[in-house]
Order: C-alpha cells, then structure tokens, then sequence
C-alpha cells in the first residue's frame, strides 16, 4: 500500500544514509508519473502503480534517473539518492 512505502523509503534514508535506491516497477499504461500522488491498482493482478518520484521526493530522497520503457509491458526505472 501507499503508506507502507511511504514508511519504507522514510526508514531507508534514515538508517541507511547515504545510500541509493534502484527500482524497476510495471505501471498501468495510463498512469502519468510526473502529475498523480497517489498510488493505485490495475490490471487483473491488482498490482500497484505508485508515484515513486513523488513519495521519494516527500520522504527526503533525490530522484537521479526516471525513464519508462515499453516493452511487453509499461516498466519504469528509477535510481534515487539519500
């Protein structure tokens, strides 16, 4: 859920700074990364699209990379620092 990451990325950069975080997640095809704040299911698995730069940014992190690929499916990666 969205509070669950929310205390995950707030936990790592409190007891691992300095650090970096790498993520690769599927996001629903119409999920706009750069507007929306909150995170929210999709597709038959119910699986999570959530605003990485947006929570990370909250929680004290500095986002260094973003980029969406399209492949099979929607993918993004994302590197951040704290």
């Amino acid at each position: 859920t969205q509070p669950e990451l929310e205390a995950l990325f707030t936990s790592f950069r409190n007891l691992a700074s300095p650090t970096l975080l790498l993520l690769v997640e599927p996001i629903s095809p119409d999920f706009d990364l750069s507007t929306e704040t909150v995170s929210r299911p999709h597709g038959s698995e119910n699986s999570f699209s959530h605003p990485h730069r947006h929570l990370l940014e909250t929680a004290g992190w500095t986002v260094e990379f973003e980029e969406v690929q399209e492949l099979e499916h929607r993918w993004m990666l994302m590197l951040a620092s704290a």
